[in-house]
């Protein structure tokens, strides 16, 4: 298990470098993946081939009590009491238990998938566009370097590729269906959305966008749900 996750994070780190995502992508879809990963490595290696628990044990015990204590208490909830306050006794009732702790490698890991999926989703439909985004954007960066003569080339190149992008909108965008739709787009500019209106690409990279956003925002309001006990108050 373990050997599977330094591979995925030896992937995720090798993974090519893109060029059309900025430093906040970067961020989300590369170091937190990364970070969480290593995470995962380090509590998953404790729980499967360290001692994931230690239990107060009468003296009495011997070393296979000790060791069953110990299975007894990890596989059972346990529940938090402040320093300050004293043990219940045996049957009082118990405070709320905390169920979560063994499933930390999980809830990592799917953390780390969750910051992940943007990034697979905007190059999943950034390739229908009909723009190679990520060459192009490489091409620009790529152009101050160049000398004059190719710098020229270089511009023409870029231009033939979006006017041929540009010729493949109009060609669709000739049908009675785009018509009809570009009809309904005079009164609903946003109803509409597909490569024949030309907004495919803005609408894509908004969604992406919202995307990276809510992924941090819904992942910190799940880690401050009281119900699930993921952080104590």
């Amino acid at each position: 298990m373990v050997a599977g996750f330094l591979d995925a994070v030896a992937k995720v780190r090798q993974f090519r470098f893109h060029n059309d995502d900025d430093l906040y992508d970067r961020l989300s879809r590369r170091f937190s993946v990364i970070l969480l990963m290593l995470f995962t490595v380090v509590v998953s290696t404790k729980q499967y081939v360290g001692d994931p628990i230690a239990c107060f044990a009468p003296a009495q015990f011997t070393g296979s009590h000790v060791e069953y204590a110990n299975y007894i208490c990890w596989i059972s909830n346990t529940y938090y009491v402040p320093f300050e306050s004293t043990l219940p006794a045996r049957h009082d009732e118990r405070p709320k238990h905390i169920a979560y702790y063994q499933w930390i490698p999980f809830i990592l890991l799917l953390m780390s998938v969750l910051f992940y999926i943007p990034s697979v989703l905007w190059h999943a439909f950034s390739t229908k566009t009909g723009f190679d985004i990520s060459n192009l954007v490489k091409t620009l960066h790529s152009m101050e370097q160049l000398n004059p003569d190719i710098r020229d080339r270089t511009l023409r190149y870029i231009a033939k590729h979006i006017d041929r992008a540009l010729e493949i909108q109009r060609e669709m965008g000739s049908g009675f269906f785009s018509q009809f739709t570009r009809v309904i787009r005079r009164h609903c500019p946003f109803f509409i959305i597909g490569r024949a209106q030309g907004n495919y690409l803005t609408f894509i990279y908004l969604f992406v966008k919202l995307l990276y956003i809510t992924n941090v925002i819904g992942q910190l309001f799940l880690l401050n749900v009281k119900k699930i006990h993921f952080i104590f108050r």
